[in-house]
């Protein structure tokens, strides 16, 4: 049986098999908080320990130059996030930062106060009236979506490990909660909130879930439950269950199927998602092509582990927008978003070239020889 979405009439409870992220356990760089993520020495020549071969002294060993005797090197990643920021069209967000900076000193006027004497031009005034722009900004309410988008994250994390909410959430937030768990319940989450890295782009990031389409329909009642609800209501050490329940195919807007053990990456949104489609697509394209990371193993060739066979066709997006009480699924075409990262790359690495685009005139460019005329 194939279905593009089912309705199930089961609310089964999930089941998870959550490990450590390891997100928090990764330094950062100082200033920008990039990842400050272990690799092993590039040096063709290290033994993995931090030694190469002595011209010297045939036979002996001295420390490797390239990682100091260590076997391994640290280098800040960029953030997925940042390194698809490139080809963001950031019209509109710029625009509502300037209408929250006009809310801001409307409603706390002493915000303008010193302002005027200061000078745009000037690097510490202009420093100055940025900290009190931003200031403006807060006093509208600016962080508060960013802030309930955390918030409802936390959330969903304790759903999808099956554990109650906390006495004090607010009605809305169960509506929103509800709305989540009956638009996803059909999704087993395999993994939830693990770092990623991608070394050939030098990014770290962290998606939501690492996800099964786990839909399953009775054969003759009709009715759709999950693998989680399965594994709890009957033995499957033996397929006589499968007897009484089909799996329900779930087929992609290009007609492919996702089957049993596909895995995708799965990301939770609580804003709005008609704004900033491709870098969303670009987001999830960049995780469905990592590696699990983990900063703490003792040898570096230990951090990474495979995701495994996760689609880098389709990705799976719920945008839940905060307050709403509903929830709605998309599908994030990846393809789409790997070609849009191949740009962002292309472009990063221009704007690097392009610091040295102008070259200042100098002797050598003026011809001293005299050129006459035919």
């Amino acid at each position: 049986m194939t279905a593009v979405f089912a309705e199930p009439s089961t609310n089964a409870k999930l089941q998870q098999n959550r490990a450590a992220g390891g997100d928090n356990e990764v330094p950062r760089e100082e200033g920008s908080g990039r990842p400050k993520i272990r690799n092993v020495c590039h040096n063709p020549q290290c033994d993995g320990v931090g030694r190469i071969p002595s011209e010297k002294r045939p036979g002996n060993t001295i420390q490797c130059p390239k990682c100091k005797g260590k076997g391994e090197i640290t280098r800040a990643y960029s953030r997925v996030t940042s390194y698809i920021d490139v080809l963001e069209d950031k019209s509109q967000l710029m625009a509502w930062g300037e209408r929250s900076v006009l809310i801001g000193v409307v409603l706390d006027p002493s915000l303008t106060e010193g302002v005027a004497e200061r000078d745009p031009e000037n690097a510490d005034d202009k420093d100055w009236l940025n900290r009190r722009a931003k200031v403006a900004k807060q006093t509208a309410g600016s962080e508060k979506k960013a802030e309930r988008g955390t918030y409802l994250h936390g959330l969903s994390e304790l759903k999808d490990q099956g554990e109650v909410l906390p006495d004090d959430v607010s009605f809305e937030d169960v509506v929103d909660m509800d709305a989540y768990r009956r638009t996803y319940r059909h999704f087993v989450h395999v993994e939830m909130e693990r770092l990623v890295v991608v070394d050939e782009l030098k990014v770290a990031g962290t998606p939501d879930r690492v996800s099964k389409w786990s839909c399953y329909r009775n054969r003759i009642t009709g009715e759709h439950v999950s693998m989680a609800y399965l594994e709890e209501e009957f033995d499957l050490s033996n397929d006589q269950w499968r007897k009484d329940w089909e799996f329900v195919e779930l087929v992609t807007p290009d007609g492919q199927i996702i089957d049993e053990d596909d895995l995708l990456i799965t990301d939770l949104k609580t804003g709005r998602v008609d704004f900033g489609q491709l870098k969303i697509a670009m987001q999830l394209s960049i995780y469905s092509r990592g590696e699990f990371y983990s900063h703490t193993p003792a040898s570096v060739r230990h951090c990474r582990r495979p995701m495994g066979e996760v689609r880098k066709d389709w990705g799976i997006i719920i945008n839940l927008p905060a307050g709403s009480g509903e929830a709605e699924l998309y599908w994030a075409d990846l393809d789409m978003g790997w070609e849009g990262v191949q740009v962002a790359g292309k472009v990063r690495d221009l704007r690097n070239r392009g610091k040295k685009a102008l070259i200042p005139f100098s002797k050598n460019a003026l011809r001293t020889e005299l050129v006459r005329s035919a």
